[in-house]
């Protein structure tokens, strides 16, 4: 799904507790992008980005 802005996904995952050992830990459970207890935390990453990536630019490694 694609929101207005352009975003077309919204991911954010809590780590604490990981030690690397496993990729699909459980730690990566719950997508915390929609809890508004994130906000604070969701938007200078999405700022950041946004530089980075400015709309309408291609993400590395996309294929149209």
């Amino acid at each position: 799904m694609q929101t207005g802005d352009g975003t077309v996904a919204v991911e954010l995952y809590d780590h604490a507790g990981d030690d690397g050992s496993s990729f699909d830990g459980p730690w990566k459970v719950v997508n915390l992008a929609g809890n508004a207890s994130y906000a604070g935390v969701m938007a200078p990453l999405a700022a950041q980005l946004r530089v980075v990536y400015p709309a309408g630019s291609a993400w590395p490694g996309a294929t149209a």
